[in-house]
């Protein structure tokens, strides 16, 4: 194991890691203050945007840490609870009444084992139900997983552009959309 470069609260730690790759802590981004409501960046801001740029340039890769989904622990425990009903569903259920995944789109149900990420292994053991930021057919799902999918696709979708905020400060680029999208 080799030693890393960490950042939080703008202060360099050390953590053991098997690359070294800087550690950076988003948490300025992922409070409702400065660029992510419209204002002016904080100083935390402008501490991690100067800290993603400094690790690109010198290492190609950052490890974000603190990056928080908004979610609170009651959504993200309904997210859990939500997914397991609808998996628990009869495999005749699963098979009729949900939207099959596709190679076109790469959205909804795919079986137990039909899946192969290596075509030289077995099949994955897994099953798997895929959403995006499109049109999800949710037909057949059950009410609580729309309800915590949708919920969750807001809240990525929401965290993903304060990801590019902070990327777009680190690369020094007027921010030119709104924060609220």
């Amino acid at each position: 194991m080799t030693s890393t470069s960490s950042y939080t609260n703008g202060e360099m730690e050390s953590q053991n890691c098997s690359r070294d790759i800087p550690a950076i802590d988003f948490a300025p981004f992922v409070r409702e203050e400065g660029v992510v409501v419209g204002a002016p960046p904080t100083p935390d801001q402008l501490i991690v945007a100067s800290q993603i740029n400094d690790a690109c340039q010198s290492h190609g890769f950052v490890y974000i840490t603190n990056f928080g989904l908004l979610l609170s622990d009651h959504d993200q425990e309904n997210a859990f609870c939500s997914s397991k009903e609808l998996f628990a569903l009869d495999i005749n259920a699963k098979q009729e009444k949900l939207h099959r995944i596709s190679p076109q789109d790469n959205r909804g149900y795919t079986l137990f084992q039909s899946e192969k990420l290596n075509t030289t292994r077995p099949p994955d053991l897994k099953e798997a139900f895929n959403v995006d930021y499109h049109e999800n057919d949710l037909s057949g799902c059950p009410e609580s997983f729309v309800a915590s999918s949708e919920l969750l696709l807001s809240a990525l979708k929401k965290m993903a552009v304060r990801h590019a905020m902070a990327c777009a400060m680190a690369l020094n680029c007027r921010l030119t959309f709104s924060p609220r999208h």
